[in-house]
């Protein structure tokens, strides 16, 4: 009998399928049976628990799968059904594609005989593309379900802030009930709204408050705006505004989405939501972009207490003469979304640190000398991180130098009929074994450390210094904020000035700068290593 190695597979996605026999132990307790029948060696297990058997993609297990099948670690992949492998039938395609690419063949206990010639391998397909169906059958039918509760005006979503679900008695459904001590935050935040506050400012005051989000978290710009555009405040049902979520997210907005009235009482009146709901269209249409200001740093300045993003602010402020004046700054995202709860009011002149840190950059690249010091500095660096690798490598090249020179001997104590055929055999199998492991090893290792290590050229931060100058003199605002991102690593403060500039001289630039270049030289430099960062200009 033959003795293969199995890598158990199993899979289950809600409890319901554990409830109807697809529970993880009885998936492994039917593949372990089968290996001790056969005399199989179970050599690893892979269990993606409470995951969907749509896509691989998300499987990590799956994924863990499919590189130890290229790294040969077993002979055969086992799982109780085909279903738990994938309900995709092009999914199933790529993994049966792999495997066979490896020598690794599929096997499925409820239909044991399976995968091993094209008569097999025709009849997964067929039972790949009826798990497909089947799950697209299952999802079509829980859609219509969930509509009609929709229709009937029940809800479907999670928990929302100010209501619970509540079983009704001698029926088989849930209904929503109003949690009185929530329901005043949420009456609190449209009145707030209706008073002409914004929704910073309300976030702000309800975290003054101590108030808390349904899953106990500070209230943000967001959430606030969420509960406002709710219609289930003003005792209505809205389900279905968008198809494909999880690929299209809200570029997927629904033609046909359910508004009905629902079978739960209102926290606020129609006339409330309704008024709240035209505040927020008449603000959103006033919202508008109608500054020149490019505000180019928005996100790469870190604020220094809590080290989140900053991003624009705008006062606004009459002269004695009359004059309207806009000023813009910097601040601590987090304080601008949810207030002094989550930081502090920490700011810095946009105008200022926007030229401040072109003027820094323009001067830095058109230094030479100083950009060679820099450039020379990124090298060591380089070989100091790849020094322990390096030192494996050199290890990895003496060790196959030892089993060549085995190899020799072996077959030099074979023709002198000092060992026989059966024991050159086997060292020589031990020997190529070893070798091809440590031949594997070799190549991830040379591949780490990018051999050999080169430098950015002159040649190189001078096509930067010249794009830089003429996107920054010249360019659109996308276009601006796109090279600054891939230059700026980050810019931290201090003073409420700009501090530390760190710059990015890696391959992300390098492959924008070289983006319209198609010459040899070019797919040269592309090789080289994306670890040329953190060069810090301070001011």
């Amino acid at each position: 009998m033959e003795n293969k190695r199995v890598a158990l597979y199993a899979r289950v996605s809600t409890a319901m399928q554990a409830e109807h026999g697809y529970s993880i132990e009885a998936q492994k307790e039917a593949v372990e049976k089968e290996c001790e029948q056969k005399g199989w060696k179970i050599v690893d297990e892979y269990i993606d628990a409470g995951i969907s058997g749509k896509k691989i993609t998300n499987r990590p297990e799956m994924q863990r799968m499919l590189e130890d099948i290229r790294k040969n670690k077993f002979d055969v992949i086992m799982a109780l059904s085909l279903s738990r492998i994938s309900r995709d039938s092009k999914d199933y395609q790529e993994i049966s594609h792999i495997a066979k690419d490896n020598g690794v063949s599929i096997y499925c206990t409820d239909s044991p005989n399976c995968g091993d010639d094209i008569q097999k391998e025709l009849m997964n397909n067929i039972k790949a593309s009826l798990n497909q169906y089947e799950r697209e059958k299952i999802v079509q039918n829980v859609k219509l379900g969930l509509r009609k509760r929709a229709q009937k005006g029940l809800h479907n979503g999670g928990r929302a802030l100010g209501y619970r679900a509540k079983t009704v008695a001698l029926q088989d459904k849930k209904k929503l009930v109003i949690v009185e001590s929530e329901a005043v935050i949420v009456k609190k935040i449209f009145s707030l709204f209706c008073e002409g506050k914004g929704l910073g400012y309300i976030a702000n005051f309800l975290n003054q408050a101590g108030y808390r989000t349904v899953r106990d978290n500070t209230f943000s710009y967001c959430s606030i705006r969420e509960i406002l555009d709710n219609p289930i405040y003003k005792g209505y049902i809205r389900y279905g505004r968008y198809e494909n979520w999880s690929e299209k997210r809200r570029k997927g907005k629904s033609k046909n989405p359910v508004l009905v009235k629902g079978q739960h009482e209102p926290i606020v009146s129609e006339e409330v939501w309704d008024k709240a709901a035209l505040l927020r269209s008449k603000r959103s249409d006033n919202t508008a972009r109608v500054y020149d200001s490019d505000n180019i740093l928005s996100s790469i300045l870190k604020c220094p207490l809590c080290g989140a993003p900053m991003v624009i602010s705008r006062s606004r402020y009459k002269l004695k003469s009359g004059e309207k004046r806009v000023v813009r700054y910097y601040t601590c995202s987090r304080y601008k979304n949810k207030g002094k709860v989550a930081c502090k009011p920490i700011t810095v002149k946009a105008d200022i640190a926007e030229k401040t840190v072109i003027e820094k950059i323009s001067a830095f690249l058109s230094q030479k000398d100083i950009v060679k010091m820099v450039l020379a500095k990124a090298k060591k660096k380089l070989e100091e991180k790849s020094s322990g690798k390096r030192d494996e490598l050199n290890g990895i090249k003496g060790r196959l130098e030892v089993i060549l020179n085995k190899k020799a001997k072996i077959l030099d104590l074979y023709l002198a009929d000092v060992m026989d055929k059966e024991l050159l055999d086997k060292r020589l199998e031990e020997l190529t074994a070893e070798e091809t492991e440590l031949g594997k090893r070799r190549s991830t290792i040379e591949a780490e450390i990018g051999l050999p290590v080169i430098e950015p050229t002159m040649e190189y931060v001078e096509k930067v210094l010249n794009n830089f100058e003429d996107v920054m003199s010249k360019a659109a605002r996308e276009q601006k904020m796109l090279l600054l991102r891939l230059l700026i690593k980050k810019i931290t403060v201090k003073d409420k000035k700009v501090d530390k500039i760190y710059l990015n001289l890696g391959g992300q630039l390098k492959k924008h700068i070289n983006e319209a270049d198609v010459s040899d030289k070019a797919a040269e430099d592309d090789k080289e290593n994306d670890e040329f960062q953190d060069f810090i200009l301070e001011l």
